[in-house]
C-alpha cells in the first residue's frame, strides 16, 4: 500500500545521487504521495546545496526539482489552505518555504521524460532502456552503445 519515491541529481551531464525508497507513509491520494517523493528530493536538494558552500562553491540559482504531478507542484506553490490537503502533514508545507526562499524551485515535467521513474517503478523494455541511457549507466554486456 506504500508508494516508492525517487530521486536522482545530475551535476553536470552525469547522476552523482539518487535515491529510491518505500515511503514510510501510506499516502491517501496520489498528490500526497508525490509531495512525499518531493519533499524527498528537495531535502537531499538542501543537503547537497550546504555541501558545496562548505567546498566554497555556493549555489546563487535555485536547484530545480522536476515534478511529473501539475497537482502537486500546485499544491506546493499555492498556499491557500485544501479541504483536499487538509491530511497533508506539516513537514509538507517545507515545499513552499524553500521555493519561497528561491533556495528550490518545482518544475513540470512529463511523465515520459522523468529519470527517477527507473527508480519507482517496473517499466517496458524499451522505456527502462531509454532511462538507464538517459542516467548515464550501460549494460555491462554491451559498452560499446554507451
Amino acid at each position: 500500500m506504500r508508494s516508492t519515491s525517487g530521486y536522482c541529481f545530475y551535476f553536470g551531464s552525469g547522476v552523482f545521487s539518487w535515491c529510491s525508497k518505500k515511503q514510510e507513509v501510506v499516502a491517501q491520494s496520489v498528490a500526497e504521495a508525490e509531495d512525499v517523493a518531493v519533499v524527498a528530493a528537495v531535502n537531499q536538494a538542501l543537503w547537497i546545496r550546504k555541501i558545496m558552500i562548505d567546498l566554497h562553491m555556493k549555489q546563487e540559482e535555485s536547484t530545480q526539482i522536476f515534478v511529473d504531478n501539475q497537482v502537486a507542484i500546485s499544491i506546493a506553490n499555492d498556499p491557500v489552505f485544501h479541504g483536499k490537503t487538509k491530511h497533508f502533514k506539516i513537514k509538507f508545507f517545507l515545499l513552499r518555504e524553500v521555493q519561497r526562499e528561491g533556495e528550490v524551485k518545482l518544475l513540470y515535467c512529463k511523465t515520459e521524460n522523468q529519470s527517477a521513474d527507473i527508480l519507482t517503478k517496473a517499466l517496458p523494455k524499451a522505456k527502462f532502456e531509454y532511462l538507464r541511457q538517459k542516467l548515464g549507466v550501460c549494460n555491462s554486456k554491451v559498452k560499446e552503445e554507451c
